[in-house]
């Protein structure tokens, strides 16, 4: 089976478009559409999003920096997602509109940190000794 490979650049360049999407959304004026409460009820949909977004961000970081040690890479996924985050948050204080908020910024740590998880279980399963690890 043949596989795809995407290039280095292309892998950046949807980092810079995941991130302008973020970007974008935190600093357009919101709607008034739609349900508030997230799935569950428990947190708001806003959360929801956030955890999602910074999953895409980390996700396509993890993609680009692939090349990279598992360990340090994810290190650097969650921390730069994360640093991303709270710049988004504090380009939002003078936003009449907008506000600062931690709880966003840790619904996009949740959502990075999920990513990295995921991806480090990837590596694991991916790894030649785990099948045999498990026989």
């Amino acid at each position: 089976m043949p596989s795809f490979r995407v290039g280095q650049r292309a892998r950046w360049g949807l980092v810079a478009v995941v991130a302008a999407a973020i970007l974008v959304a935190a600093v357009v004026r919101p709607g008034d559409a739609g349900p508030t409460l997230g799935p569950l009820g428990v947190l708001g949909l806003d959360k929801y999003l956030h955890a999602l977004a910074f999953a895409a961000l980390a996700a396509t970081l993890a993609a680009a920096l692939a090349t990279s040690s598992v360990e340090r890479l994810l290190v650097v996924v969650v921390l730069v997602s994360v640093g991303y985050g709270l710049l988004v948050e504090l380009l939002q204080l003078p936003l009449a509109y907008r506000s600062f908020s931690l709880l966003d910024l840790a619904a996009d740590a949740v959502g990075a940190v999920l990513v990295a998880l995921l991806w480090r279980g990837g590596q694991w399963l991916r790894r030649p000794d785990a099948a045999t690890a498990t026989e």
